[in-house]
């Protein structure tokens, strides 16, 4: 949840548009996927910690993305009108806020900021959607985040059900 925060908060200094948490792991600049991020923890990382990628489209133009992502993707350049991107200080940005992100999530106080925030621009919350857990499908609705980033659905019938990971296939109806 930290990182998304801090990626969020990245893109939101260069950009005027609202930049959105889909969950797991990507960020919507206007309904788009414009960054996704990876976090893996594991026995090869030593010392034990996690490993972290970002994905963020900055100066692609909309040609640029494959004809079948066209829909689905965009770039902070091209939600500007093509104003090209300083990818020199978007990186700045986003290593001053992983930093501020990840000293805020030593405690429990801030990790909990971090929650409400990231609750706050999550798509998520509040639909119905379908998830597949790996060839298992849950459909429920989306009523929170708990305190490790799993997503909470109520479930037809009103039981709560944490979910760690998983691919949103659509909101419920779409």
């Amino acid at each position: 949840m930290a990182a998304a925060i801090a990626v969020r908060r990245a893109l939101a200094a260069r950009s005027s548009a609202e930049i959105a948490i889909r969950w797991p792991n990507d960020l919507l600049l206007r309904d788009r996927k414009a960054a996704g991020i990876l976090a893996e923890a594991g026995p090869w990382i030593d010392p034990p910690g996690w490993a972290l990628g970002i994905g963020v489209n900055v100066n692609q133009r909309p040609e640029d993305f494959a004809p079948e992502l066209r829909e689905s993707a965009t770039s902070l350049s091209a939600a500007a009108g093509g104003a090209p991107i300083d990818r020199a200080a978007l990186f700045a940005d986003l290593a001053w806020e992983l930093e501020q992100a990840l000293d805020r999530a030593a405690s429990a106080e801030g990790r909990e900021a971090i929650r409400a925030e990231w609750e706050r621009h999550c798509l998520a919350i509040g639909r119905v959607l379908r998830i597949d857990l790996h060839g298992e499908i849950v459909e429920g609705t989306a009523v929170g985040l708990d305190s490790q980033g799993g997503l909470i659905l109520r479930l037809p019938g009103g039981p709560l059900r944490t979910l760690l990971s998983g691919t949103v296939l659509k909101a419920a109806g779409e």
